[in-house]
């Protein structure tokens, strides 16, 4: 019995503890591995730099004519604001005890703003309203498998190894599953999609960014395509983030010489339901 409890106990170790220092888990990866892009979605790179620093889960704003990403430095234990040709502007220290934060998100209001991450280690949503001077927890909805993390204006968003979750900090939560996609996930962003929802993510170790719509009851997919990078590592892509004043994403990666990157590119989804496609068809 004594062993079978340090048995038990390793592997939960080494669902928590991440192999590398950007919280990877080789575990969660169960599904079919997608490697061809589809015909729905394209991608065109508009911009990258080197980033100097790992930079994980991502989030951005605009200031005036000036637009920001924002990335998550574990390894300095702070949040790194670059401008659109990868000069750090600023940087907010992550709570002392917030040691393996991969996801950043904050409430898109520069009056009242209100900033979010989370950690692969501790079951903490970590919140400030003074820029990293002080730090509040509330329990994470995702727990420790929480991983890139997005506000769409009214809810949160955030990944874990297999699933999404939208919350409000302190409320109601519910868990989506994603289903189809070779885990585990780590970028989100949520982006307009019509009158509904447009979500992606990326995962760490297929190099494809996923599409989907979500219509306040159910997620469906609008198709993928590959990361936008050159030399990616086996498991170095990190954070996705949309913006909506340029009309483009941003996504961090890592390459094989251990650099990091953010790819700034415009994508384009001309894909068509199921039931659109049965409906034309039926005409002809």
């Amino acid at each position: 019995m004594k062993f079978r409890s340090v048995f038990l106990l390793a592997i939960f170790v080494s669902l928590v503890f991440a192999t590398d220092n950007d919280g990877y888990n080789p575990i969660a990866s169960t599904a079919p591995v997608n490697t061809q892009d589809t015909d729905e979605v394209s991608l065109t790179i508009v911009n990258s730099f080197e980033a100097g620093q790992q930079v994980l889960g991502l989030d951005s704003y605009s200031a005036g004519t000036s637009n920001y990403i924002l990335g998550v430095c574990r390894n300095n234990s702070e949040v790194i604001t670059y401008d659109l040709a990868g000069t750090i502007t600023g940087t907010i220290a992550l709570d002392a005890s917030n040691t393996n934060c991969f996801g950043y998100v904050w409430n898109d209001s520069p009056s009242a703003d209100i900033h979010h991450t989370n950690d692969w280690v501790n079951t903490n949503l970590f919140t400030t309203d003074d820029l990293g001077s002080s730090w509040t927890t509330s329990l994470n909805p995702a727990t420790y498998q929480g991983r890139g993390m997005d506000f769409d204006g009214t809810y949160y968003w955030e990944t874990t190894l297999a699933a999404l979750w939208r919350f409000q900090p302190g409320s109601a939560a519910i868990e989506i599953p994603v289903t189809g996609i070779p885990g585990p996930l780590t970028g989100l962003t949520t982006f307009p999609y019509g009158a509904n929802l447009g979500i992606a993510v990326t995962t760490y170790n297929i190099h494809n960014i996923y599409f989907f719509e979500w219509d306040g009851s159910s997620l469906s997919s609008l198709g993928y395509a590959a990361c936008p990078g050159t030399n990616i590592s086996s498991t170095g892509s990190y954070g996705l983030t949309y913006n909506p004043t340029t009309g483009s994403m941003f996504w961090s990666y890592k390459n094989t010489s251990d650099e990091f990157f953010i790819v700034e590119f415009t994508f384009s989804i001309t894909s068509l339901e199921r039931s659109s496609w049965g409906s034309i068809k039926s005409i002809f």
